[in-house]
């Protein structure tokens, strides 16, 4: 598969696959680090689909509140600013190179210092530092996670999945041994576990609002029941 061109540095590739559309079409998939040349149609991507499906920022109506959006925005940007996030890229009918779907990863480290206060962000470190995770796994790092999202006509092909277990040759490179996510809807939960992910714990919504009232979000419930963090640990 020839994919050398300015949006494929060959060296950067993770993996390679293919699938079979629903014409009967072989069409070729492959996974690499995110080029500079797409961090803006990354964070349009995010724009158009994360925001609208992901359960925490439906409940919060992130496109309609005031800031919200913009924050968002910032902490997908900080993620793409440490260069360790998954892109999976296709060709289109023009054979030209199409960006399909993301994962946006970061490396989080012992002395790491957050800096986002946006209430999506507070959730995510709040249930991440309900356990001491570097002790947990005797790690000085891990391989974070703000989002993964697959464009709606790219769906069915198991690209999710592929991108998260890419996280395991990111990992490799970067030097961790751990890649822990919060997934927060049940379809992102059941595609972890066929990844080979575990939970570090499951959180419901009544434990989160029992010990931190001040994260109630409302109408929460209404797009998940649980939220859960899992992890899966590398042996190299």
């Amino acid at each position: 598969m020839d994919i050398t061109n300015s949006s494929s540095d060959p060296s950067n590739i993770w993996k390679t696959f293919e699938r079979t559309s629903k014409e009967g079409h072989i069409k070729q998939f492959w996974i690499q680090s995110l080029p500079d040349s797409h961090i803006e149609i990354a964070v349009n991507y995010f724009t158009e689909c994360f925001v609208k499906e992901e359960p925490i920022c439906r409940a919060m109506n992130v496109m309609e509140t005031e800031g919200g959006l913009e924050a968002m925005k910032n902490i997908w940007r900080n993620a793409i600013s440490e260069k360790c996030c998954l892109a999976c890229f296709t060709k289109d009918d023009k054979n030209e190179h199409k960006l399909v779907a993301l994962n946006l990863c970061y490396k989080s480290s012992s002395s790491s210092q957050k800096t986002e206060s946006h209430s999506y962000q507070t959730i995510n470190d709040y249930i991440s530092n309900f356990k001491n995770l570097y002790q947990m796994f005797n790690v000085d790092g891990y391989l974070g996670s703000v989002g993964l999202i697959t464009l709606p006509e790219y769906r069915g092909y198991n690209i999710g999945k592929e991108l998260l277990e890419s996280r395991k040759y990111l990992c490799q490179e970067l030097g961790l041994k751990l890649a822990v996510t919060l997934f927060t809807g049940p379809a992102s939960q059941r595609l972890a576990e066929k990844a080979g992910y575990k939970d570090v714990y499951p959180v419901s919504i009544d434990e989160i609002e029992k010990e931190n009232p001040h994260l109630i979000i409302p109408n929460l419930r209404n797009f998940t029941k649980k939220l859960r963090l899992m992890y899966i640990l590398y042996d190299f």
